[in-house]
């Protein structure tokens, strides 16, 4: 019950942090990317790309399926990785290697 999975387009924010985008549209019909989110003034949380990172305002989250989808070749900077907002909206990458995970940071 406190679950919710956004329509495309559909508003959803938690303390001034924007969820509503999922990262792989872009500005004017562009292929979505961190650089064009961090850009639009607005604290944002993507995830298309599956490789976690953090640009200014954006927190990118990484992929939750297996690394190795056939199509994606090595090196890669895919990681299993979530992004975690504290109550006070504070947002952190959580990494998880081997099954084991930890927080990369918290930059705002």
């Amino acid at each position: 019950n406190n679950v919710k999975f956004l329509t495309r387009n559909e508003e959803f924010s938690i303390k001034d942090v924007t969820y509503s985008f999922h990262g792989d549209m872009g500005v004017n019909g562009s292929r979505g990317s961190s650089a064009q989110y961090a850009k639009l003034g607005i604290k944002t949380v993507t995830g298309h790309s599956h490789s976690p990172k953090i640009i200014d305002g954006n927190y990118t989250s990484g992929v939750s399926a297996r690394l190795d989808q056939g199509y994606n070749g090595l090196p890669s900077t895919w990681l299993h990785a979530h992004v975690l907002q504290y109550a006070n909206g504070k947002r952190t990458l959580i990494s998880i290697i081997n099954g084991k995970f930890r927080a990369d940071g918290n930059k705002d």
